[in-house]
């Protein structure tokens, strides 16, 4: 790897910290700026005016988060004033690894090229914001947005996870996890599946993930509190899985970048996938989720095996 490539990839590194200590920076205490709704005012949201507000928010939010030098002080003047202050309340109290704004850790302005906007059908003032993430991926964030005396403003991220159930209703506190318990136990999205199964075992060194027609690997964990456990990459793949063609390059996956979050779920755990993180090209890789490629968040469940 020649001087240049080392510069680009630190640069590339340092634009993600910085977007992640920006944001974490904001947790550390209630934020006391921003702008406070008395009352919700979906009546009075035009739809139009609501879609170039989000439209303008998002293209200077994301410009300003893709600058490898950017500045903390102008990334969370761009939130608080297009924020409730009820909502950036809620997102200052919360212990997030990732940005809830456009649910990731890193960010790419090329994903202003596909940026769209949409109202969500029969709800005045839903909308669901889209852009292509990478391999042709798509990640969209619905919001609700109000109009305070002409000001318009988001309200609330209702697809995100850590604030709402799959049902819409907002979170309730997750049950104890702890890696002890996890210790020797295996998990899997289709236990009883009569074929190879994906499966993840728990031991004392970390996790190992098995995915039968794609690739195993060795993770660690790091537990967070007492309701999440951060899983990281650890090289090399487990080798007795061939390594895909398209992952011969897991030499440049970061191994002190989240790829993934578990959290309890009653007798289950959620398991959340965010994909490898590249450190030569600095863009997220394989963000499908190996246990359903259809969805970000499966739910695992103890195995008898």
């Amino acid at each position: 790897m020649n001087m240049k490539t080392n510069f680009v990839s630190y640069l590339l590194l340092v634009s993600l910290f910085t977007v992640q200590s920006c944001w974490q920076s904001s947790n550390k205490k209630p934020n006391s700026t921003g702008n406070e709704v008395s009352a919700t005012n979906v009546a009075n949201v035009d739809e139009e005016k609501a879609i170039q507000f989000l439209k303008e928010f998002y293209t200077s939010y994301i410009l300003e988060s893709d600058k490898p030098d950017a500045y903390c002080k102008t990334f969370l003047n761009i939130r608080n004033k297009n924020l409730t202050k009820n909502l950036i309340k809620t997102l200052d109290e919360l212990d997030l690894d990732y940005d809830p704004i456009i649910q990731g850790q890193d960010c790419d302005k090329s994903w202003l090229n596909t940026l769209d906007v949409n109202s969500e059908a029969g709800q005045k003032n839903i909308f669901n914001v889209c852009f292509v993430v990478s391999d042709n991926q798509w990640e969209c964030i619905k919001l609700s947005v109000v109009n305070d005396n002409g000001n318009y403003l988001i309200d609330d991220i209702l697809n995100d996870i850590n604030l709402h159930n799959d049902n819409g209703s907002v979170k309730q506190q997750s049950n104890r996890l702890n890696l002890d318990d996890l210790n020797m136990t295996t998990w899997s999205n289709e236990c009883y599946s009569d074929s190879a199964i994906n499966y993840v075992y728990f031991n004392v060194a970390g996790a190992s993930f098995t995915f039968p027609l794609h690739f195993g690997m060795r993770t660690t964990l790091k537990q967070v509190g007492d309701t999440v456990i951060k899983v990281y990459f650890s090289y090399p793949f487990i080798l007795r899985i061939p390594i895909p063609d398209n992952m011969q390059d897991c030499r440049d996956y970061a191994e002190n970048i989240l790829i993934a979050k578990i959290e309890p779920i009653g007798d289950k755990l959620k398991f959340t996938w965010y994909g490898f993180y590249n450190t030569k090209t600095g863009k997220r890789v394989h963000t499908k989720n190996p246990f359903d490629a259809n969805q970000k968040t499966v739910i695992l469940e103890k195995c008898n095996r």
